[in-house]
């Protein structure tokens, strides 16, 4: 599957890079600290500063951009469907499993999903100029 995909693969993980240095970037910014001892149940040992999610920025953006490819990745419908829902659901898993375990607050997650959904933007459009300008016919097995 990936000696055909090497622009894909490219693309996922530059925008998965961009999506985890945006995300320290911002902490280093807003500076809000981890959900404490005292307030919530910690099921894991956390460092560091909370907003935005960078787990969340991350899975964002590499579910999306395979969410996006899923018609030019997988042939048959049904298959698309589970391998759409299934991209949804594990990001959405991540972010909880965020908030359950004591690693994030809720708005910490959101600040993800939304840094990761602005930066998978500009990253598919960067993905199909330089697909179009290859002339890959089918961008997704580039």
């Amino acid at each position: 599957w990936l000696p055909g995909r090497r622009l894909v693969f490219i693309f996922i993980a530059s925008a998965a890079s961009a999506a985890g240095m945006a995300s320290w970037l911002l902490k280093l910014l807003v500076g809000r600290p981890r959900p404490d001892a005292e307030l919530v149940q910690l099921l894991v040992g956390t460092h560091g500063l909370s907003f935005p999610s960078g787990h969340i920025a991350c899975a964002t953006v590499i579910g999306g951009f395979l969410f996006y490819l899923a018609p030019r990745l997988v042939k048959t419908p049904s298959a698309r469907w589970l391998l759409r829902a299934l991209l949804v659901v594990i990001i959405l898993a991540i972010g909880a499993s965020r908030i359950y375990l004591g690693a994030h607050w809720a708005s910490d997650v959101v600040g993800g999903l939304f840094l990761g959904g602005l930066l998978l933007y500009p990253a598919i459009v960067l993905y199909n100029k330089y697909a179009a300008k290859r002339g890959t016919k089918n961008a997704g097995a580039a």
